[in-house]
């Protein structure tokens, strides 16, 4: 089935659920339409609705959705049955993934604070014997110098918390595994840097990338997808209270690099830039580096002014836009290595450009870097693009900004979290996502997903309520489980 008809069966299925929820029907069979999988996305996305809070009288009816398989009963037809029950049941598992990431979106910040939601993060893994967790808490972040975290949470009452979700889908790949971060502020005040009140109540879901990183684990240790993922979760809220951080402030970061912060709205990096650190260096698994590092953030209005509400703004650093898809695994016989060894044709050494200087600024680089040509193979950006397409939750690649005005404005330390004068409002997205990529080793790929424009869904889909997203969670679980596979 192509992608057009794929859409269109989601929307038809979709926008029929959602009709037969307003006449009051408990139950539905849904005609899998030839493909059981889509299927079930549409319906079980399309039922989904957030109204817990509401008086039982005012909630919407949550119908039981079953795959219509009556006409496959004969014996000649069981084998085909089964085939279609577990294609229904992939496509509700991915559904089921998406709609816990917009049910923890929706809920409103008195009732989902920082430890909140790790509490309830750590208890959706019960059960789940591949999957551990650990909650830390604001003194094991001092000890490690999450300085930009402890920081952001300091305006608030509610202490800061870091999620960790190990999930080991592949222990013959032990030394393999792919790192996810994701935002978790759970409201974004601003600040000092208040925010205007238009709108604020949306901040509630600022915490987007955290719950799309916690649904994408569910989703791969629900299905079983042999692949190995740390996910890691900086927890906070932004608020201007009495121990705020203030503009002009300087942060010593946890690698080592000084931030001055120009303004407190722009926190979302500052608690990303620990984040990364720790999933690329962390202290419990010394000499494991990610074979790949995504992060996933509601980081900047401006992605929305360029990709409105369609597209997820994909930006990625060298290795991860050049790199196949198929070699970056590291090597079982050379745990030490980083990445998968490559050949001397695959490589040439970097050139040294003032673009490759200026980046480097702070970064200790362990190994002689090598620039790759371009790849011979679906990229890292190939398969999430294909992976985007397939589940109709598109995405779109965007450039890494210059780092220059970052550095330049930065007059008290390193860095400069926003820059200001002419370049305050120009490219806001890219120069976020140049901020991040300070924080990653450069030869370690990362691709940074920018949420915030898809932070609701696109209705002219069909087949989803209004209300919060939770994209791009079944792309991710689609990408990863591609990734498992090679």
């Amino acid at each position: 089935m192509d992608v057009v008809s794929r859409n269109s069966v989601r929307r038809c299925i979709g926008m029929s659920v959602q009709a037969l929820q307003r006449r009051g029907t408990r139950e539905i069979l849904v005609d899998p339409c030839g493909d059981a999988e889509v299927a079930a996305e549409g319906a079980y996305l399309a039922a989904f609705v957030y109204d817990e809070l509401k008086s039982v009288a005012r909630q919407t009816i949550k119908p039981q959705i079953t795959c219509y398989t009556n006409h496959l009963a004969s014996s000649s037809g069981a084998s085909v049955k089964d085939d279609m029950l577990a294609a229904w049941q992939r496509g509700r598992i991915l559904a089921m993934s998406q709609n816990l990431a917009r049910k923890w979106m929706e809920m409103p910040a008195n009732h989902l604070s920082p430890n909140t939601f790790a509490q309830q993060t750590a208890s959706v893994f019960d059960g789940m014997s591949q999957v551990r967790t650990n909650i830390r808490s604001s003194e094991w972040c001092r000890e490690h110098r999450l300085n930009g975290l402890l920081s952001v949470g300091a305006g608030s009452r509610r202490h800061v918390a870091f999620v960790e979700i190990m999930y080991e889908g592949n222990p013959a790949r032990c030394k393999n595994h792919v790192a996810l971060v994701g935002k978790g502020v759970t409201f974004d005040s601003g600040g000092i840097s208040l925010k205007r009140s238009t709108g604020m109540e949306e901040m509630r879901a600022d915490m987007g990338g955290a719950a799309v990183v916690a649904s994408t684990v569910f989703g791969l240790a629900s299905l079983g997808v042999p692949i190995n993922v740390r996910a890691y979760i900086p927890l906070c809220e932004n608020m201007p209270g009495g121990g705020a951080m203030r503009p002009g402030d300087v942060i010593r970061m946890a690698n080592g690099l000084t931030v001055q912060v120009d303004n407190t709205d722009a926190e979302g990096r500052l608690i990303l830039a620990d984040a990364l650190h720790i999933a690329c260096k962390h202290p419990d698994f010394v000499g494991e580096e990610p074979s790949l590092v995504i992060d996933v953030a509601t980081l900047t209005g401006a992605i929305s002014a360029a990709l409105g509400d369609e597209f997820t703004g994909v930006f990625s650093n060298h290795a991860a836009s050049h790199k196949t898809a198929a070699t970056i695994w590291h090597s079982t016989e050379s745990p030490s290595s980083s990445l998968a060894t490559e050949t001397e044709e695959d490589m040439e050494p970097i050139e040294d450009t003032e673009e490759d200087e200026e980046v480097e600024v702070g970064l200790q680089i362990e190994q002689p870097l090598m620039r790759l040509t371009p790849a011979r193979g679906p990229t890292l950006w190939d398969c999430l693009r294909t992976s985007a397409t397939i589940r109709g939750d598109r995405v779109w690649n965007l450039p890494l900004l210059s780092t220059i005005p970052l550095c330049e404005q930065a007059h008290l330390g390193d860095l400069v979290n926003v820059p200001g004068g002419s370049n305050a409002k120009k490219g806001g997205s890219g120069t976020a996502a140049a901020f991040l990529n300070f924080f990653v080793p450069r030869h370690i790929p990362w691709m940074h997903l920018d949420i915030a424009g898809v932070m609701r869904p696109d209705l002219r889909q069909g087949y989803m309520r209004k209300g919060m997203a939770g994209r791009p969670t079944r792309t991710l679980i689609e990408f990863l489980q591609r990734l498992s596979l090679i």
